[in-house]
């Protein structure tokens, strides 16, 4: 079954080529009351919450392993990453991340929209008692947006994680 929900090219409306070097395209999305947002081109899609294989020992910001069409993709409980309870259903969503596969899933509260953001926009954190995988924030008339780093993300993926659940599959 395809789980599918979102082709984020589809929906991103602009193509790279009209986007200017002045602008960034993100996707937004909610965990508890806030906002984070990830640059469009490390999103590869959004799919529903899955059952989820699970992995015996593994860290409370692993969720478990998605199967996401054979291949095995680790998940990143995004409510543990910023320190909220966990607290999913089946509206949550998890963003399928990587440079030019799937590499993460990053489970969220909501994913809410595509925008592109001009660079005037992004201010920088500074690096004292934040996540490293924040960078910056976007702000915006309505609310302010935190910008979440990918490859930042993927160096807390197990890397092991892959490997074990292989083993584990093979097993089974």
């Amino acid at each position: 079954m395809n789980n599918t929900v979102l082709t984020l090219a589809a929906r991103a409306g602009a193509s790279p080529a009209s986007v200017s070097e002045h602008t960034i395209v993100i996707v937004t999305f909610q965990i508890a009351h806030q906002l984070y947002g990830l640059p469009l081109h490390g999103v590869i899609e959004i799919v529903r919450l899955p059952a989820l294989v699970t992995l015996a020992g593994a860290p409370p910001t692993l969720c478990g392993l998605l199967n996401l069409r054979g291949q095995y993709v680790p998940v990143l409980d995004g409510r543990a990453l910023v320190g909220e309870p966990p607290r999913y259903d089946l509206t949550s969503q998890i963003l399928i991340a990587g440079r030019e596969k799937p590499e993460l899933g990053l489970l969220v509260d909501q994913v809410r929209e595509v925008c592109t953001v001009a660079a005037d926009q992004i201010m920088p954190l500074t690096r004292a008692n934040v996540a490293p995988f924040l960078t910056s924030v976007v702000e915006r008339a309505e609310e302010s947006v935190l910008l979440v780093d990918l490859p930042e993300l993927l160096a807390l993926t197990p890397r092991k994680a892959k490997r074990q659940a292989k083993t584990d599959l093979k097993h089974r």
